[in-house]
């Protein structure tokens, strides 16, 4: 059986913040229009720390500000 992931495409911490929390902070980040390991990227965080902290620096690589957030 085919399994799909559930994503969210966030342009804000504010926007990002329910999907955090609702998944124990253990998230994937996914910078938008970016190389595929670019700035080290995809990373995971595991407390809300680590995930503003990365949302932040996954928000300004993408030219266009966007991240693809998965649960982890």
């Amino acid at each position: 059986m085919d399994q799909q992931r559930e994503g969210l495409v966030v342009k804000s911490l504010p926007e990002a913040l329910g999907f955090g929390e609702k998944h124990n902070w253990l998230v994937c980040f996914r910078p938008a229009f970016i190389l595929s390991t670019q700035g080290g990227f995809p990373r995971l965080s595991h407390n809300r720390e680590q995930f503003e902290e990365i949302l932040k620096e996954a928000l300004d690589l993408s030219p266009i500000s966007e991240v693809l957030l998965e649960p982890n």
